[in-house]
């Protein structure tokens, strides 16, 4: 089974209006904001903001656009794949 990580040099955060992505480069200081509707996937919000990879990964299973929205974090390195 395929498992899904932030990529090492970055923070992830969901917005608190649900209203996106927010990912911090520990490397280069850049912050890159992802505009993606995440409120049917509250969940996948943990407490301090941070996302659930886990309630993550079982949305795309079920969601296409979701999944999109993974392969594309996967694409730009904000994600990565660990066999």
């Amino acid at each position: 089974m395929t498992k899904y990580n932030i990529a090492p040099n970055m923070v992830c955060h969901i917005t608190s209006d649900l209203s996106g992505l927010v990912f911090f480069s520990t490397q280069d200081f850049s912050t890159s904001c992802i505009q993606f509707d995440l409120s049917p996937y509250r969940d996948c919000r943990l407490a301090d903001g941070q996302i659930d990879l886990h309630r993550f990964n079982l949305a795309c299973k079920v969601d296409e656009a979701i999944s999109e929205l993974k392969r594309q974090l996967l694409k730009y390195n904000f994600l990565t794949e660990q066999l």
